[in-house]
């Protein structure tokens, strides 16, 4: 509830002074203070500066609820030891009028230096009141230092990503490379079976065909199974990489055994050939 007094309005322009009238300013002065509750409960509003080393305080404006003032009120804080805590301190003050004494005509409300009474605080509890300007300039702050991180971050991915990409290129280069050579070396091992076997090594050439074959196919299958992980396991391209290298190197030791087998039969099926009589013509 607000009160507004209608102190211009009567035609005599006098208005009666009374309790309520006192009260009714209290109570809109009690509005005004329960504004602080925007910056919070415990909130120094100015002043209360350290000093000597941040061993003493100066004096200053704090927001805080107390038990008679849930809502917050705005108490001045004298300065003091910051150690020795503050308290809510009330005194009482006597006033006389015409011969007569009020002994608690007003309650001075602050907040002392000290460790006394029920309302009683660390000044660890308090936390300074950020201005709006000062706000505006952390989060502007804040934003240039995500965005710095970010590019640098971005910087180490894309630098990632084309060594990984240069990784790829030069193995696959290697890989291709690699694959020529065998079969260059297959057909020149071929070629020499076909020197001596003549027209018999046919057999022997297509099984060889069909071995170079299936080894591109599943180099082609490794090599596509590259370019898919490559989007999505940067991290572990170095290591799939160099696993599917050691599986190039063992399909051509396979193959170069399998070369020398055919060799050493077809050498033993030769020499029975030549063993075996001829039919007279």
């Amino acid at each position: 509830m607000k009160i507004v007094g209608n102190f211009l309005t009567p035609p005599s322009q006098s208005f009666p002074h009374d309790c309520e009238l006192y009260e009714g300013l209290q109570e809109n002065l009690a509005i005004i203070s329960a504004i602080g509750n925007v910056v919070g409960d415990k909130t120094i509003l100015c002043g209360c500066e350290p000093e000597n080393v941040n061993t003493q305080h100066t004096d200053g404006y704090i927001f805080l609820k107390t038990a008679d003032y849930p809502n917050g009120e705005i108490l001045y804080c004298e300065a003091g030891s910051i150690s020795s805590g503050i308290y809510l301190k009330k005194e009482t003050v006597k006033v006389e009028i015409l011969d007569k004494e009020y002994e608690e005509a007003y309650t001075i409300r602050s907040l002392g230096v000290g460790n006394k009474g029920s309302e009683k605080y660390s000044w660890d509890e308090f936390s300074r009141l950020i201005s709006t300007p000062e706000l505006d300039k952390m989060i502007q702050d804040y934003i240039r230092q995500a965005e710095a991180k970010h590019a640098e971050l971005q910087k180490h991915i894309d630098d990632e990503i084309a060594g990984l990409n240069s990784k790829y290129t030069s193995l696959k280069t290697e890989t291709a490379e690699n694959l020529r050579a065998t079969k260059e070396e297959l057909e020149g091992k071929l070629a020499a079976l076909e020197s001596l076997a003549g027209g018999d090594i046919q057999d022997l050439k297509n099984y060889v065909d069909k071995q170079d074959g299936e080894l591109k196919t599943e180099i082609n299958t490794q090599i596509s199974g590259l370019d898919s992980k490559i989007q999505g396991q940067l991290d572990e391209m170095d290591e799939t990489l160099s696993a599917n290298y050691s599986t190039l190197q063992g399909k051509d030791t396979q193959i170069e055994g399998k070369i020398t087998t055919l060799q050493t039969r077809l050498q033993m099926e030769l020499l029975l050939l030549k063993r075996q009589p001829r039919p007279v013509s």
